[in-house]
């Protein structure tokens, strides 16, 4: 028996020593999510640029949404010998594998934007750069009571049918998603509050939250659909009309808002518009809001993101602290993460 147990347990040996061995090529390696996402896009595009500014070489990789094909991506980078991980999680839930790996060969880790959980950061090489998962839905709430009340009355602008309270459909992201659960909540329970304590109705959900993972094209499909069903202000036979359309993000509203154009609403100089709000300010949501046809969006600012992931990922390269020469601080003593503050953004 100790005889074919001493070979296996030579092997296990060897191959860590390996892994462990492997010279590292000065090299980051960034693990997107998914390419297509348009707001990661913009997290990419400003991080490449700090990369060329700090003379950082780094290799790109699209996980296309499949957390298999970013495992392999990861694996390989581990075995290439990459001397860092810069991490946007396709399923947040392996942020501690990934830590694992990392820790077997001794290479840095940076999760960024997918909130991973605190003990995926509970190592010296390892930190988080992102936001509070529940602040853009704080201040969507936010948004959507200073739009809504007016002078302690509900704002007619948005009651069209007058009766009253609000009605509203949520076009929301992956439960179990930190982000998009903190958005999903919040936006209703903040402005609900706001609602209650003018005295006013709070808002009423026409239907269940749907998930249409971030997709410009599913919330545009699903909308229309929900457009069939309970229609829009003054719509004949529909007594509960959808009046606002509250997005996880803006691809997500921006698909709304092309479902309604197909209804002649929220047209650009046109009159018939419904309240629509997402999250991230991107380029074509910040249009929208400038051509009218959506009031408002949380900005998350994808250049200052970029900006703390490479200062990071510098000091990595070199052998220090990742705070070190920098402005930035842990959210506590035992929590390795830094967050990128929000911003609100309205036509006004």
């Amino acid at each position: 028996m100790k005889k074919k147990l001493i070979p296996l347990l030579a092997f296990g040996l060897v191959g860590v020593l390996a892994a462990c061995a492997t010279p590292k090529n000065g090299e980051a390696n960034v693990f997107i999510y998914q390419y297509s996402d348009t707001y990661i896009t913009t997290v990419r595009t400003a991080l490449e640029d700090e990369f060329d500014t700090l003379d950082i070489k780094a290799t790109f990789q699209d996980g296309a949404n499949i957390q298999q094909t970013q495992t392999q991506q990861i694996d390989s980078a581990i075995a290439a010998g990459s001397s860092l991980l810069i991490v946007n999680p396709v399923d947040v839930s392996t942020g501690e594998a990934v830590l694992e790996k990392a820790k077997n060969v001794d290479t840095p880790v940076i999760f960024f934007n997918r909130e991973v959980n605190d003990a995926a950061v509970n190592w010296e090489k390892a930190a988080f750069v992102g936001t509070d998962p529940d602040e853009a839905g704080v201040m969507q709430g936010q948004i959507l009571a200073e739009a809504l009340i007016v002078d302690g009355k509900l704002n007619p602008t948005w009651d069209q049918n007058g009766d009253g309270v609000i009605n509203y459909v949520m076009l929301r992201a992956e439960p179990g998603n930190p982000e998009a659960d903190g958005r999903t909540k919040y936006s209703v329970d903040v402005c609900n509050e706001a609602l209650e304590a003018a005295g006013l109705e709070p808002l009423h959900r026409l239907t269940e939250d749907f998930n249409a993972n971030w997709n410009k094209d599913t919330a545009q499909q699903t909308t229309a659909n929900w457009i069939s069903t309970y229609g829009l202000p003054g719509t004949e036979g529909k007594d509960t009309p959808i009046e606002l359309i509250i997005a996880n993000n803006d691809d997500m509203a921006l698909g709304a808002i092309a479902a309604l154009g197909q209804a002649n609403w929220n047209v650009a100089g046109g009159e018939n518009k419904v309240l629509v709000i997402g999250v991230d300010a991107t380029a074509a949501g910040l249009s929208a809001i400038d051509e009218g046809t959506m009031y408002g969006t949380v900005k998350q600012d994808g250049e200052a993101m970029a900006k703390c992931i490479a200062a990071l990922a510098k000091n990595a390269l070199d052998g220090k602290d990742f705070l070190d020469g920098t402005d930035y601080e842990w959210e506590s003593e035992t929590v390795r993460k830094i967050r990128i503050p929000y911003g609100m953004v309205t036509g006004e």
